[in-house]
């Protein structure tokens, strides 16, 4: 029973029943299930708040969520709470609680127990591309045909063994004839890391959670720490994440996680929807407190939403309710192909913006597949509407920012070769490709470093008088810069990042060879791109005075798409996947098609066919007030217009809330009844689909020739097993496999 002063506490203002039921359970193992708009955020912070209230130590809270920009915030609220900053230098050792992403954790705990785990304090975190360089090393090393296994595919493949905790040892050991085949690769690639001092981001929880199994007196030592474990969007968390929070709390058992199973849609990558499905059977005595009222969408958008994700299997029982407004009915365009639908799209929105005032802020486009966005894209710049499209790690990507950022990994970590190998020639200095193979030789041979090589250049044999000078006056510029930036024993106080970065960017000749691009360039380009990653610079060193160089890059290196922030005075373009944990007032989903939403993948895997429901749903529950939805009758793949069938989601979205508009290019109108367009989708396809049975001969697009073994009625979710003769027995989706009957 609360007493008089917990209902006083302003902790608890405005929050509903169940809300403060969540912040007040602190002890033992909570599962707070929260529905789409349901306030979870205040409702974490809150928590946190709480705690420190009751007299938790703040330093003993460990509050995890899935991205940077979401831990700031969470920072700032509870500050907000507490009344005080809270200040966070990305160490483990402070008086404040520690919040922040999975991957942040990892990297502060490998570099505070560095020493033990067998790691050099200042290794680098390779971004995906420096990450497929290496990876495409390790296969030209193991004489691997890239034809065959690209450097993209089996980067996904070590990606999803390090998720799992599978070791390159390991992986060596599996039955399968693919996994003996590719061991090699990925226990190169790992040496190729260690050599570079350099780990990518599936090491850093990977090599966390087996320290944690070797290592007994570090994870004794964080779970005395860290004492109340909280974790947001728990649904997302893959297997060692999973294992590194189990571990931690195996002593004082207080985790508390947020999530919803029915905003689970990251299974690509290795999230794994049982951890919080199972919750409750990992710990028998959770408290389970259910967030049902949703304070973000109007009743027509929720009951759409809920109508939709009633139809998996694989969730919690929620009802999610609200007592918003009615509001009005989405609309459904029915469009002639891609270019129509981006036309029509973008009139509703324009109609929206001019006639109802709503800014361009307040609207978002998603689209399944990133490839979607050229066409709507082209028709928002003909009809002047301003757009971004929300890449967040974009500008990190960038040549020159690329370039600048190595020259940075150099000086905190000089055996980083696979920086070092960028801009070693980055401006012109006169060291090719040929005198960087004769270093590289000179180092293994000497076993050197390719940086020492820089150095001692005159000893190398065959370089020229050109190579061997710049070689070692950029030696020179390196020593100099880790002595200002403070990473040299005999440093003095270090050089705020700012001024590090200026430095670099003048003396090693970038901002002369960038400026006479932009001199080209009526925008500025690059130069106010570098000017830019100064700007962030600066930022860095006034909020984290105490920090470093070593510091910011691991900031730069851990931001993700989903730490983007939208432009003021533009509509935001984006994935579904993209658009989770966003809100706007206006929402445009296109391309609600069978083999874009749901994917073709459904076809191949009926199993993912409730991921993509989710989807869905996710992209539906961003809207607050209203929401545009539109499919094509034809779509051109590869020069050849295709004609598409409704994606089956809009059958189980309920026909009274949704307005039917045929575009001009179909010669209708609107008003047109959802079940009566429906009907003529479903007559169109049982024509197409052919009644099946057992022992007969059908024909695939896809996997050719092959003879069904089994038919599971289901309805629309109709499965049929093939055993087909050269692709092997797959299991299909009736509805979707567009089979033909052979003979």
């Amino acid at each position: 029973m609360r007493t008089d002063v917990e209902e006083q506490s302003p902790i608890l203002e405005g929050l509903n029943p169940p809300q403060q039921q969540a912040v007040r359970q602190i002890d033992g193992p909570v599962l707070v299930i929260a529905g789409a708009g349901s306030g979870k955020t205040r409702v974490i912070t809150r928590r946190v708040a709480w705690m420190i209230d009751q007299g938790i130590p703040p330093w003993s809270i460990l509050a995890i969520t899935f991205t940077n920009k979401a831990a700031g915030e969470m920072r700032n609220r509870v500050a907000t709470a507490m009344g005080r900053p809270l200040r966070d230098f990305g160490r483990l050792v402070h008086d404040s609680p520690t919040i922040c992403t999975f991957h942040s954790l990892c990297l502060r705990i490998l570099k505070h127990y560095a020493e033990t785990i067998g790691l050099q304090r200042n290794f680098s975190i390779l971004d995906v591309s420096d990450q497929q360089k290496v990876v495409k090393l390790a296969l030209e090393a193991c004489k691997i045909d890239p034809k065959r296994y690209s450097p993209s595919h089996s980067h996904a493949m070590i990606s999803a063994a390090k998720n799992k905790l599978i070791t390159p040892e390991m992986y060596a050991q599996a039955a399968g004839f693919v996994e003996k085949q590719f061991a090699p690769v990925y226990a190169k690639y790992q040496q190729l890391l260690r050599q570079n001092n350099a780990v990518d981001f599936d090491d850093l929880l990977m090599m966390t959670a087996l320290a944690f199994r070797k290592h007994k007196a570090i994870l004794d030592e964080l779970s005395e720490r860290f004492q109340y474990l909280l974790i947001d969007e728990y649904q997302d968390t893959n297997h060692a994440q999973y294992i590194i929070a189990h571990a931690l709390v195996m002593k004082h058992r207080n985790i508390c996680v947020v999530g919803d199973p029915d905003q689970s849609i990251y299974a690509w990558r290795g999230a794994d929807i049982r951890n919080i499905l199972d919750f409750e059977q990992d710990y028998s005595d959770a408290v389970v407190v259910r967030l049902e009222q949703n304070y973000r969408s109007s009743k027509r958008i929720l009951d759409i939403a809920s109508q939709l994700i009633k139809r998996n299997v694989d969730r919690k029982d929620k009802t999610l309710w609200t007592q918003n407004d009615e509001g009005e009915k989405a609309k459904l365009l029915l469009c002639a192909d891609e270019r129509d639908e981006a036309q029509q799209v973008t009139q509703q929105l324009k109609s929206l913006h001019e006639q109802q005032k709503i800014n361009w802020n307040q609207m978002a486009l998603f689209y399944r597949i990133n490839a979607m966005s050229r066409v709507m894209e082209d028709a928002l710049r003909r009809s002047g509407v301003p757009y971004e499209i929300a890449r967040g790690v974009e500008f990190y990507n960038r040549k020159e920012i690329k370039d600048v950022l190595a020259y940075l990994r150099v000086i905190v970590n000089p055996l980083d070769e696979v920086s070092l190998e960028r801009i070693i020639n980055t401006p012109t200095r006169g060291i090719g490709d040929n005198s960087i193979r004769l270093m590289q030789a000179h180092a293994t041979a000497n076993q050197l470093a390719l940086i020492d090589v820089l150095g001692r250049a005159l000893e190398v044999q065959g370089l020229s008088k050109k190579a061997s000078a710049s070689a070692a006056n950029l030696a020179k510029l390196f020593a100099r810069w880790r002595g200002l930036a403070g990473i040299t024993q005999t440093a003095e106080l270090a050089t705020s990042v700012q001024a590090i970065i200026e430095m670099v960017v003048r003396e090693s000749g970038l901002e002369d060879h960038y400026r006479k691009e932009s001199e080209e360039d009526i925008e500025g380009g690059p130069i106010e791109n570098i000017n830019e990653l100064i700007n962030s610079a600066a930022e860095f060193d006034d909020e984290n005075p105490e920090a470093n160089l070593e510091t910011y890059l691991h900031q730069v290196s851990l931001v993700s798409d989903a730490d983007h922030r939208g432009s003021e005075g533009a509509i935001t373009l984006m994935t579904l996947h993209a658009a989770k944990g966003l809100e706007f007032p206006v929402v445009a989903i296109i391309g609600l098609e069978e083999g874009i939403l749901p994917h073709e993948r459904v076809k191949e895997d009926p199993s993912q066919l409730e991921e993509e429901r989710r989807l869905c749903f996710v992209g539906v529950t961003r809207a607050q007030q209203q929401l545009i939805l539109s499919r094509a009758q034809s779509r051109a793949y590869r020069g050849m217009v295709q004609r598409q069938m409704a994606s089956p989601f809009l059958k189980e979205m309920p026909q009274g809330q949704i307005e039917v508009i045929s575009s001009p290019g179909l010669g209708g109108g609107s008003g047109e009844r959802l079940s009566s367009w429906h009907r003529d989708s479903e007559e169109s396809q049982v024509q197409a689909e052919p009644k099946l049975k057992r022992g007969q001969r059908v024909q695939h697009p896809t996997f050719g020739q092959g003879t069904v073994a089994d038919v599971t009625a289901m309805g629309p979710n109709t499965r049929v097993v093939i055993d087909f003769a050269k692709a092997g027995r797959k299991t299909l989706i009736l509805e979707y496999a567009r089979l033909t009957v052979v003979g």
